[in-house]
């Protein structure tokens, strides 16, 4: 029997809202580039700054894709 349109729940990662995706991926570069690059924080805050705005980017195209094969 197949599932109906309003029984169908999206995958895990599609419920994450945005700046969930965003405080997660700054914070792991964040640490990440301090411990390993620089320990300026001019440094640890622009590379978090991109790794957040890259990981948003790729999240929208994710549920964008989402949405255009099932629904």
């Amino acid at each position: 029997m197949e599932q109906s349109e309003q029984d169908r729940q999206p995958p895990w990662w599609y419920r994450i809202p945005p700046l969930a995706v965003g405080l997660i991926a700054y914070s792991v570069a964040g640490i990440v580039i301090h411990t390993v690059v620089s320990t300026s924080g001019v440094v640890w805050a622009g590379g978090g700054l991109a790794a957040c705005l890259a990981a948003a980017f790729f999240h929208g195209m994710a549920q964008a894709a989402y949405d255009r094969r099932h629904r």
